[in-house]
């Protein structure tokens, strides 16, 4: 099924140059993703006020500075709390990966210092236990980040709205604009650009240099966010599947049926029946007609222009559809050429172990739904790139003098 042409307006005439991209057809797609998909992005007031939580202080045997504010806004009850880690001894404004978690700041780093809060996940949930200080570090692969001169800031989307339908439901109406009702995601994406308003005030950070980060559904509200905020520098949507960087209709119509009778790649209808709560009424009306939308996630990734996007994927991942993601890489770089001048360095999908890190890039591990410390390797040289940064520490030279 043919997708969406992104260069053609809504009356059918085709945009030919950035000017009218900008000025015609951009905000058309935003209409249409708010119209069909997430809702619209609840009303950007600016943070109201930003309270220290922990001090700062020097973590990682003097090489980072660590603090947590709590961010507050006008919207009723709409406070969470970012932990900044930023690197030291470096005299110029470092860029920074902000990024959303799932289970709690204190699970990112073992700190004693960040408290352990109750996050809402459910209604029979434990008290947080400190055994699960720093239980997902490894992950986040934060100090190698910090040593290769990048600011990291992270938030609990739970924090913001509880990804529970029984939770998030009357938390979103606190969201709703102009009475019009939105999804978790786009609550989740309005939480980034708070974020990135906090971290404008924060010394050392360069606000203007700021990579979004999040994976599965995270990674579909980092991409959202992107698309709408046009302050955020690159987006790093890391296995964001159906609603994120895959397709809605090729999904449908184009998926193989596994062993057990489902397609291998997530539905608009199985992700609206599983999580109804992330998008609006609309996308679930048309999960068996997606031919009726009239945006596909192709779109998505085109409303970033001309900010750099990175598709990260695992091979074993079916259900994120990483060929599909990489259509809608290659459906997105017409976009791309008109407007930022280049986008795919390559339009073949690259290989497992493969990356292709143009302006839009792509990449293909081994491995399942997950995201792990090296995916963070490739994600530093994406970012190093376009961000001007060396993605890695320098190497010590093995015949330099110790202690001279």
């Amino acid at each position: 099924m043919a997708l969406p042409d992104p260069l053609r307006s809504s009356d059918g005439s085709v945009i030919a140059t950035a000017d009218q991209w900008r000025a015609e057809r951009r905000p058309q797609l935003v209409h249409h993703f708010e119209e069909w998909v997430y809702g619209p992005r609840p009303s950007a007031p600016r943070v109201l006020e930003t309270r220290t939580v922990l001090q700062p202080s020097v973590i990682m045997d003097g090489a980072a500075t660590l603090r947590e504010i709590e961010i507050t806004t006008s919207r009723p009850d709409a406070s969470f709390r970012l932990l900044i880690i930023t690197p030291r001894g470096i005299s110029e404004p470092v860029p920074a990966f902000l990024a959303a978690n799932f289970f709690g700041n204190h699970r990112v780093l073992d700190n004693p210092g960040i408290a352990l809060r109750q996050i809402p996940v459910g209604a029979d949930q434990a008290p947080p236990h400190p055994a699960e200080r720093g239980a997902e570090a490894a992950a986040w692969d934060v100090a190698r980040t910090i040593s290769a001169g990048y600011g990291f800031a992270t938030f609990c989307m739970s924090e913001v709205v509880p990804d529970d339908p029984d939770l998030s439901v009357p938390a979103l109406a606190d969201f709703a604009t102009d009475g019009q009702p939105t999804g978790a995601i786009s609550a989740w994406a309005w939480a980034f650009s708070r974020s990135l308003d906090a971290l404008e005030q924060i010394p050392g950070i360069d606000a203007g240099r700021v990579i979004a980060v999040g994976h599965s559904r995270l990674g579909k509200a980092a991409l959202w966010a992107t698309a709408m905020d046009e302050r955020i520098a690159a987006v790093i949507p890391s296995q964001s599947g159906c609603g994120g960087a895959a397709p809605s209709r090729t999904a449908r119509q184009l998926a193989v049926i596994g062993a057990n009778g489902r397609p291998t790649a997530e539905t608009v209808a199985e992700i609206t029946r599983r999580f109804p709560h992330w998008f609006i009424p609309a996308y679930a009306g048309v999960a068996d007609r997606v031919d009726d939308l009239p945006v596909d996630q192709h779109e998505l990734v085109a409303l970033c222009v001309p900010r750099p996007v990175l598709l990260p994927n695992a091979v074993d991942d079916l259900w994120a559809d990483p060929a599909g993601q990489f259509a809608m890489l290659r459906a997105a770089d017409p976009v791309y050429r008109l407007v930022a001048g280049g986008g795919l360095e390559t339009y073949r999908m690259p290989m497992v172990g493969e990356q292709s890190l143009g302006r839009l890039g792509y990449s293909l591990r081994a491995g399942g739904h997950s995201m792990i410390a090296d995916d963070w390797t490739i994600w530093r040289e994406f970012a190093g790139r376009w961000l001007h940064l060396r993605a890695e520490p320098a190497p010590e030279d093995p015949g330099a003098e110790v202690g001279v």
